[in-house]
């Protein structure tokens, strides 16, 4: 079968996409003029990976999948703001990435009643359609791969999946995975190749209406509303009637005196396809429940604004900020403990005798100011961490979160922040996040391992454990350790686990006692 029409732009190394156009083989039976028209393949290639590629009968390979692509290319006419302005997830923050959270919340808590189920899969399926091609494929067989805004950056997820009806020797090569782009290394081709597209498709048929519309919505992408794509971005539709006036209500709290201040916080850098640049409001509200109420939008807004500083980071911070990617072959927790390791030797902590780690103080001296009164409604959210070119590094402690209720709780959200402030920053630059369920999964899971081995170097350990006189396999020897170290027993029952002074069976046992509460003595 011919090609009439192909384009494929981008780098496969990062991200591409290509269509192709070939005669219809069933020559329109069943399909309208523009349909039968749409007839041919596609490919969508990221991190070198093509996501298209399958085995059909006897066990033959194609690198496309075949099908009518009108559909396709209306789906991203449809929802390219969300596409790329839209982070959190749907019902519940169920995994790292976009296609294990939705494969993790696809079904609704056997505790809600009818109702709450009906509101769970509505919100869900509504979230689906708006971010994974197979909402596009109108019975076609397209590869299970997702695309959704991931802080300063671009997700592409994919997972196998296999839909109800496939033939048997039908399977699409990928297994699950995710890559982390630039906005423009995935806006740009994308766009190129679904205009592309759509323009020649309109002059083999240009009495079309619907084609004629097709193209006209490809081309207003580049006009987009940035207001709208803000609004996206932080997800405020729970605030008001719509995301638009709920980004207007925010944003309209602040006196035009404050314009240096006001475009610090919720300035973007808006190009024609998309918001590409940091907007810190929009990425912290982002980060916090879909159920956020107006008081502590407003309250949060207000933080932003007012650690406002053209003075940006002091030097003593400056030297140890560097980007560290998540995408690396390194594990998370292990990454996490690296960094916390690097950042101790640094800057010479522990010292000599120091049998604990005064995070507070150390983070005092780097410049980072510490809030510990600041109150949010939602409970949920143990602190917030603000810093940028243009404010002074800032963590807000949530004094209504349990954690936050006992002194070793607040050392180790301290130690949690301080890893975002120096390494979570988006394109290395700015940063903004609410600690909470609904922060990005790794994100956060990074920050945990930082702070453990932060408040619980080898050093301070090992020195706690030649001084300790109860033994480590009950509860009354870990909390000896975790009242040296002032950390929490929990977390140093987890601590001494990970770095291999607690085998998993003792773990096991320990943890099993402290949940049953069985002669538990802490």
């Amino acid at each position: 079968m011919s090609v009439l029409w192909e384009r494929l732009a981008g780098d496969t190394n990062k991200f591409a996409f290509k269509i192709s156009f070939r005669t219809d083989p069933d020559a329109g039976l069943g399909a309208t003029a523009e349909e039968s028209l749409s007839w041919g393949s596609f490919q969508i290639w990221a991190a070198g990976q093509n996501l298209c590629i399958h085995s059909e009968s006897a066990g033959d390979t194609t690198d496309s999948a075949n099908w009518y692509l009108l559909s396709l290319l209306e789906w991203f006419a449809t929802n390219w703001d969300p596409l790329f302005h839209e982070e959190r997830f749907p019902v519940r923050n169920a995994g790292a990435e976009s296609w294990s959270a939705l494969r993790n919340s696809a079904f609704p808590l056997l505790t809600l009643d009818e109702d709450q189920s009906s509101e769970w899969g509505l919100a869900w399926h509504e979230w689906w359609g708006r971010h994974n091609v197979h909402a596009a494929r109108d019975g076609g067989l397209f590869p299970d791969v997702y695309i959704r805004r991931w802080r300063d950056l671009i997700e592409v997820s994919w997972g196998p999946t296999r839909l109800p009806g496939t033939p048997e020797d039908f399977r699409f090569w990928l297994q699950n995975g995710h890559a982390r782009l630039e906005p423009l290394q995935v806006a740009e081709p994308l766009h190129e190749v679904v205009l592309e597209a759509a323009k020649y498709m309109r002059t083999r048929l240009p009495q079309s209406q619907r084609l004629t519309s097709l193209v006209k919505n490809i081309e207003r992408i580049r006009r987009g509303d940035e207001e709208k794509r803000l609004a996206w971005l932080a997800g405020l539709g729970k605030l008001a009637n719509d995301y638009v006036s709920g980004w207007r209500k925010v944003r309209g709290r602040f006196k035009k005196e404050l314009r240096g201040e006001i475009e610090a916080v919720f300035g973007a850098e808006h190009q024609d396809l998309l918001i590409g640049g940091s907007c810190q409001a929009a990425l912290m509200f982002g980060s916090v429940s879909p159920a956020i109420d107006a008081k502590d939008a407003i309250n949060l807004a207000e933080q932003m604004v007012r650690n406002y500083s053209t003075k940006g980071d002091p030097g003593q911070l400056r030297e140890h900020i560097s980007k560290e990617p998540l995408e690396a072959d390194e594990k998370i927790w292990d990454q996490g403990y690296r960094l916390a390791d690097r950042l101790l030797k640094a800057i010479k902590l522990p010292a000599s005798g120091q049998s604990w780690i005064d995070v507070k103080t150390c983070m005092s001296r780097m410049g980072v100011s510490v809030d510990m009164d600041f109150e949010l409604r939602d409970s949920s959210i143990r602190a917030v961490s603000i810093a940028g070119p243009q404010h002074t590094p800032a963590v807000l402690v949530n004094k209504n979160h349990e954690s936050n209720k006992s002194v070793v709780g607040q050392r180790f959200t301290l130690a949690h922040e301080l890893c975002h402030i120096m390494y979570d920053r988006t394109f290395a630059k700015a940063l903004a996040i609410a600690s909470g369920p609904w922060a990005p999964v790794d994100v956060e899971k990074r920050a945990n391992a930082f702070a453990a081995m932060f408040l619980m170097p080898s050093g301070l350990v090992k020195n706690a454990l030649t001084h300790s006189t109860e033994p480590l396999n009950s509860w009354k020897g870990i909390s000896e350790v975790a009242r040296c170290l002032r950390t929490s027993p929990s977390a140093t029952l987890e601590h001494l686990t990970n770095i291999g002074h607690i085998d998993e069976s003792t773990h096991d046992r320990l943890r099993y006692e402290l949940e049953s509460k069985i002669d538990v003595e802490i």
